[in-house]
């Protein structure tokens, strides 16, 4: 990949591949070396997937339907179980 390609865009802006091949092969300086790692980092921390809000709200009525004590066949450990990781995914951004 030719160095320059993305010439005035800002990190945010630039493939992650393309950061990906300057970090290994370019003797990036200072303040652009930090940037990128940053930028590489910060993404690589997205790549885990939180589900949107509206899904999370879904499947936990779908699980409290299913485990709530006051159904046939419902357990008062998994509804427990079940409102402490809906509260948890709920309290996430």
């Amino acid at each position: 990949m030719p160095f320059g390609k993305f010439k005035g865009y800002e990190v945010e802006e630039i493939e992650l591949q393309y950061l990906l091949w300057l970090e290994g092969h370019v003797p990036l300086r200072g303040p652009i070396r930090v940037a990128v790692a940053q930028e590489i980092e910060f993404r690589r921390g997205l790549e885990v997937a939180v589900p949107d809000q509206d899904k999370v709200k879904r499947i936990y009525h779908e699980l409290s339907f299913k485990w709530h004590p006051d159904r046939i066949g419902g357990n008062t450990q998994a509804m427990q179980a079940i409102n402490e990781f809906y509260q948890q995914l709920k309290d996430k951004p």
